[in-house]
């Protein structure tokens, strides 16, 4: 089907209850891991560099992919765009994303089942934290606590950075 007629057939679809954000303009080509494998692999890294080493580098890479698909491809404004990638992720299977609240300054992010989280969730706290950070272009603190089976992520801006 020629891209004209795809995009004319996204625009004009209607479903009950399904708002259509926005329509991604650019070819994505979407990359596949075996979860068992994927990671497998990473705690065979683990045991050859160590915890912290394998944590951070987790978490920047997954910091590092949010902002790019935010910055490459915003989705309109930054709560579309936080919102959308967070479903992109449960479509994936990078996590199972529960609720985005925005309140007195304060974002909240209910998500289950990351991907990593035998590996502590630091690729899903960077993907969370960067997704927040660069949407709207200000820097921010993220706190994630598990309770039960839910993870929720709580994100608050930095009004200053002061020395220590």
């Amino acid at each position: 089907m020629p891209v004209e007629n795809l995009t004319l057939a996204i625009n004009e679809l209607v479903t009950e209850g399904v708002e259509l954000i926005n329509v991604i303009n650019e070819s994505v080509m979407s990359i596949a891991f075996s979860r068992k494998q994927f990671i497998s692999a990473l705690k065979s890294v683990l045991q050859q560099v160590g915890v912290q080493a394998l944590n951070s580098t987790l978490y920047r890479i997954g910091y590092e992919y949010a902002r790019a698909v935010a910055t490459e491809m915003p989705m309109g404004d930054p709560v579309s765009t936080i919102s959308t990638y967070l479903y992109t992720a449960t479509a994936y299977n990078r996590l199972a994303f529960r609720g985005l609240e925005i309140r007195n300054n304060e974002v909240r992010v209910e998500f289950e089942e990351p991907f990593d989280e035998e590996l502590d969730g630091s690729f899903t706290e960077g993907y969370i934290h960067g997704l927040i950070n660069t949407a709207p272009s200000r820097l921010h603190y993220i706190n994630i606590e598990k309770f039960n089976n839910i993870y929720r992520a709580v994100v608050r801006p930095i009004e200053s950075i002061e020395p220590i």
